[in-house]
């Protein structure tokens, strides 16, 4: 078996049950219609939306140091198994739920799962892969969870919850039925003769080593900026609500299939912007990316505005959401991992990545949380405005503060 086909089995292998994080990420997007009308299998408010999409957040949230000590013990690989359960368990209650408590339970569980999965897949990446392949391959974990989002906008429409929570255990289940052909990364295996050498314990720093390090705060500030700034520019809000602004926006096509279309133009998006990091630079797509979602953010709010809309203008929220999803992950959406990978060297990246996926997900549920209350209070079209202004100022951030790593050597 070659190098690089050895990788990438052993990658999908191990990123495959993240689909099913996908699908609880998009989950609540084409689930809330069902719970708000007569379908609903329990008693549901308005004003419970926006816990159904906090709580699954918390519980990425407090993953993080879960997924930390896990992967530190444990490696890569039980953690995965471990997360997989908890997911799985998850999808369980969902089917089963009677009341909204359990929901957030389970949507909770979920989210935990979620970031032990992918922190237990992105170590296992590191280990078995070399620096060319290495963005390549992380960026599976990205497109998995992409796709977990397209199959549940497909599949939550058209069938009941027990059954679309089903199959998001079948996934799991697909995965942990391959696990076991997934080779461990150690230096003794045949296939390990060929890879890069795996961090070793003592390679691996602690965060007061990281901070005495040499512009090390200011990497750390760059990195964790860029990591916010997605959820600054409406991605979380955008994909958990993407059904209710569509009707909002009053968007001629069906709701159901212009969020998948969305969803898919997210999918095609991931390969051509990490096949264009080489060629451009993570600064040249970031600058493209901000400038673009800016523009497209800002002129959703002006159709938001347009009283007329319902008339001749219910076209436009169809190809404004599609060039969201191309302009956003071209750049935006992959920039905290390719800026990881080109500012840091392997034994700094776990703890930046640690913080600044922190600070991301505090951030998320601030801005989920604020969403629905501005809207309502200001009206709708404001949030889109603030999401606009605030992708503007990550292009000025960007212009003058990220370096260019195409032109000069990343530690210079």
């Amino acid at each position: 078996m070659t190098k690089a086909i050895y990788q990438a089995l052993a990658t999908v292998s191990v990123t495959f049950g993240i689909i099913s994080d996908g699908m609880h990420y998009g989950w609540s997007s084409p689930v809330l219609p069902i719970l708000l009308s007569d379908k609903s299998p329990f008693e549901f408010h308005p004003r419970q939306i926006v816990w159904i999409e906090v709580w699954l957040l918390l519980g990425v949230l407090a993953g993080v140091p879960i997924a930390d000590v896990a992967v530190k013990r444990y490696g890569g690989r039980k953690p995965i198994l471990a997360a997989n359960g908890l997911s799985v368990t998850a999808w369980i209650v969902i089917a089963l739920a009677g009341t909204i408590k359990l929901v957030y339970l389970a949507r909770f569980l979920a989210g935990l799962a979620a970031r032990v999965a992918s922190v237990g897949a992105s170590l296992y990446i590191a280990e078995i892969s070399d620096k060319r392949s290495r963005q390549w391959l992380n960026s599976v974990i990205n497109l998995m969870m992409l796709l977990g989002v397209v199959i549940v906008y497909i599949l939550v429409p058209l069938l009941p919850i027990l059954t679309s929570s089903l199959i998001g255990v079948a996934f799991l289940l697909l995965q942990m039925v391959s696990f076991p052909c997934t080779p461990e990364p150690t230096r003794d295996s045949a296939e390990a003769q060929v890879l890069e050498e795996p961090l070793r314990e003592g390679e691996r720093i602690t965060f007061l080593e990281f901070i005495k390090e040499e512009n090390s705060l200011k990497i750390l500030l760059i990195v964790m900026c860029v990591s916010c700034w997605q959820q600054l520019a409406g991605f979380g809000v955008v994909v958990m609500n993407l059904h209710a602004i569509l009707t909002d926006a009053h968007c001629e096509m069906n709701t159901d299939t212009v969020a998948v279309i969305f969803a898919t133009f997210l999918v095609v998006a991931t390969p051509l912007g990490v096949g264009l990091v080489p060629k451009l630079g993570s600064k040249a797509l970031l600058l493209i990316s901000s400038c673009g979602t800016g523009i497209v953010l800002l002129v959703f709010g002006v159709h938001l505005d347009n009283e007329r809309q319902e008339e001749f203008n219910s076209w436009i929220p169809i190809v404004l959401v599609v060039l969201y999803a191309l302009v956003f992950q071209l750049g935006l959406g992959l920039a905290p991992m390719t800026i990881a990978e080109e500012l840091l060297p392997r034994n700094t990246q776990e703890i930046v990545n640690t913080i600044s996926d922190s600070a991301s997900v505090v951030v998320s549920i601030v801005m989920v949380v604020l969403y629905p209350l501005v809207s309502t209070f200001l009206g709708i079209s404001v949030p889109w405005y603030i999401f606009s202004a605030l992708t503007f100022l990550l292009y000025l951030f960007t212009l003058f503060r990220i370096p260019d790593t195409t032109k000069c050597a990343v530690r210079s």
